[in-house]
């Protein structure tokens, strides 16, 4: 028995039954409906490859679903982004989450990424400290020209002005839960008018895979023989979702999930 990293592809779920979500629905439904689509199919019709960015993962995906953003036309002509669930703020995992972005869309950078603490900020509040120590892997991501613009999602304003004022690279995009905040703060609204930071609204539940869901996929896992081995308790370490639209169009062309659970296997 060791622990092992599981990383579960979504695909493009643009292109199947469950992207026609329901009024009802929630993102954190469409993000545990995705992954038990691709996990709960026959094993024959999985691909289960160790993982080349890391031989103690194992990737879980079918062949259809990975999808080439490439194909969609020049890169000039996408707009690629990510959004960064954390639930462990190692480095190692922060990068595996963008590496693994980048070959989800096939491109060799990004446009942007937000990064969201509501995993890891449920086990306590969220301090300045946390949020220096994932956005100076970012930052470097910026340096080493992978991604061109990073910002931040669903932090207090007073928190985001101070990240602001410390970082090198500064915030370019703020995103802001409307269910949990039905008014933009006006100080938030003005700093960021100041500074010329997107300022964006989004419906992302507070926690976008909890626990009874991680263990929902456990069970799916363990039920459909992918993993022969008995399965323990899994945990998440990233939920990232990312996009593709074609900037001339304004059409969202790719859209989808990959996620890394942690365990002993």
């Amino acid at each position: 028995m060791e622990s092992r990293e599981l990383i579960i592809y979504s695909g493009n779920i643009l292109n199947k039954a469950i992207s026609l979500r329901k009024g009802n629905e929630s993102n954190e439904d469409e993000i545990f409906e995705s992954l038990k689509a691709c996990i709960g199919q026959k094993p024959d019709l999985l691909t289960k490859n160790v993982d080349p960015l890391n031989g103690n993962a194992i990737e879980l995906f079918s062949e259809d679903e990975m999808n080439s953003s490439h194909e969609m036309g020049d890169r000039q002509d996408l707009k690629v982004t990510l959004k960064l669930f954390l639930y462990s703020l190692e480095r190692k995992d922060i990068i595996a989450s963008i590496d693994r972005g980048l070959r989800s869309t096939s491109v060799d950078y990004l446009d942007n990424i937000i990064l969201s603490f509501s995993g890891y900020s449920k086990t306590g509040a969220l301090t300045i400290e946390h949020i220096q120590k994932a956005w100076a892997v970012l930052e470097d991501q910026v340096d080493s020209g992978k991604v061109k613009m990073i910002g931040l999602s669903d932090v207090d304003t007073q928190l985001f002005i101070q990240t602001y004022e410390l970082v090198k690279v500064k915030p370019s995009i703020v995103q802001i839960n409307l269910a949990s905040c039905c008014v933009v703060p006006p100080e938030l609204a003005e700093f960021c008018k100041q500074k010329s930071i997107q300022l964006l609204t989004h419906s992302d539940p507070l926690n976008v895979l909890p626990e009874d869901k991680v263990l929902q996929l456990s069970n799916i896992l363990q039920e459909s023989a992918v993993i022969p081995d008995k399965i323990g308790v899994l945990e998440a370490l990233w939920v990232m979702r990312f996009q593709v639209h074609l900037k001339t169009r304004g059409v969202l062309a790719t859209k989808g999930y990959v996620v890394s659970l942690n365990g002993v296997l």
